[in-house]
């Protein structure tokens, strides 16, 4: 086993050769300082999983299991989106900075009372959710009759079948307000830049500071 150690009087770092548990003299080659150090011994490792360990290890894996098959796989298929709420005009039933998950929807299935989201027939790239109040068909052709909760009359346009995203499953209350929030200077500076900074600081800390266990090595011989 080789151990370098720093001299504490005047920094000199010297490699030494030894056994785990053997006591060695050390001497400085530098200013003569002379010290004794225990080389440490090598413990093996024992995992002991307790009954506590046993059930958060399970909980982990069906935490795992049901993540990967309802949220991770749907999403890289595409048959789920998460989306963050911006306006009131679901309101009580949605609130802005919810999360709303869309699962995907046959168009025949959708029902009167079912909560939707489809695309902006401005712009595409634009998600509207919003209510269903009347299911319409005209040459085979399904269209949707939406309203907000929170909006007096229903939408001007019906929505055509083609533009239905999904269904909503469940919403997540205000979790949407954090990835929002990050877009913002001050929500990256707090969530990015200020932690960073943190880290750095600490880091030059503890190689700065004095190590007590360095002070310890070079201990009487006697």
């Amino acid at each position: 086993m080789k151990k370098t150690i720093m001299c504490p009087n005047c920094g000199t770092r010297v490699s030494y050769n030894g056994k785990a548990g053997e006591r060695i003299i050390l001497s400085c080659p530098n200013c003569g300082t002379i010290g004794s150090y225990i080389f440490p011994k090598k413990e093996r490792k024992r995992i002991v999983l307790t009954k506590k360990g046993l059930v958060t290890a399970a909980a982990l894996a069906v935490t795992a299991f049901l993540f990967l098959t309802y949220v991770f796989i749907p999403v890289m298929q595409g048959s789920t989106h998460f989306l963050i709420v911006l306006s009131g005009s679901m309101r009580p039933a949605i609130h802005p900075g919810d999360i709303v998950v869309s699962s995907c929807v046959k168009p025949k299935d959708v029902k009167v009372g079912d909560v939707i989201t489809f695309t902006d027939e401005g712009n595409t790239k634009n998600y509207v959710t919003h209510r269903v109040v009347e299911v319409l068909s005209e040459h085979g052709v399904i269209y949707y009759k939406t309203k907000g909760d929170a909006n007096e009359n229903p939408d001007m346009r019906l929505v055509k079948s083609t533009r239905l995203v999904g269904r909503v499953a469940f919403t997540i209350p205000y979790l949407g307000y954090l990835p929002v929030f990050a877009k913002t200077f001050t929500g990256f500076f707090t969530l990015v830049i200020l932690p960073g900074i943190l880290i750095i600081l600490n880091e030059i800390w503890n190689i700065l500071r004095p190590s007590k266990r360095r002070e310890r090595l070079f201990r009487g011989a006697s």
